[in-house]
């Protein structure tokens, strides 16, 4: 059973809880209770619905989910939005959703999708909207032309109450470290390879 999906430790668990359920003991279908889960932030939720879906994608493992809370089917968790077939308008809350995207058009029409979604959401200076825009092209960005893969994930959420803006971006890929490792910086570790993408 998972925490509420506020939990950062719950990703290493999931992992972990996959793994072992896959590699280990064989499972083809995996049974997850998610009873109980009350708040979402994007992260977890957007690592842990992306390593669902690499299980179900890549491994062709069957999930079958019990106790959904409406929440969790709404932003789509258990199969995050596609943005080519999922029918947006002027009107879309792009916040509050797992997405998928595999393209720099889709990296495209989601960032401006949160753009106009954020400005909805939050009075928010001109800026931070920049930054934000710049922020989310440059790191989607990378996914698409660094992972190695095809698919990432992202997820964004407004706390109304604090103003607060929380997103989250994932991909399963190869990781920073390993897109640098062969490069002419070459890093030494981990650290040394986000240090240098910054």
């Amino acid at each position: 059973r998972p925490y509420n999906l506020t939990n950062r430790r719950l990703i290493p668990e999931v992992i972990n809880a996959l793994k072992r359920l896959h590699f280990k003991f064989g499972h083809k279908k995996i049974v997850v209770d998610l009873a109980g889960v009350e708040k979402v932030f994007p992260y977890p939720a957007v690592p842990v619905a992306g390593y669902i879906h690499y299980f179900k994608e890549k491994l062709d493992v069957d999930f079958e989910f019990i106790n959904v809370p409406t929440y969790l089917r709404k932003i789509h968790f258990l199969s995050p939005d596609d943005i080519n077939r999922t029918t947006t308008g002027v009107g879309t809350n792009f916040l509050d959703r797992v997405w998928l995207f595999h393209s720099s058009d889709d990296v495209h029409s989601l960032v401006n999708g949160f753009l106009a979604s954020i400005r909805k959401s939050i009075t928010v200076e001109d800026g931070i909207m920049q930054a934000c825009e710049w922020g989310l092209n440059e790191i989607m960005d990378n996914v698409i032309q660094h992972s190695l893969e095809d698919t990432g994930f992202i997820m964004g959420q407004v706390l109304k109450d604090s103003q607060i803006l929380k997103i989250s971006i994932f991909d399963y890929g190869q990781g920073i470290f390993q897109s640098l490792r062969n490069s002419s910086y070459r890093p030494r570790n981990a650290c040394d390879a986000i240090s240098l993408s910054v």
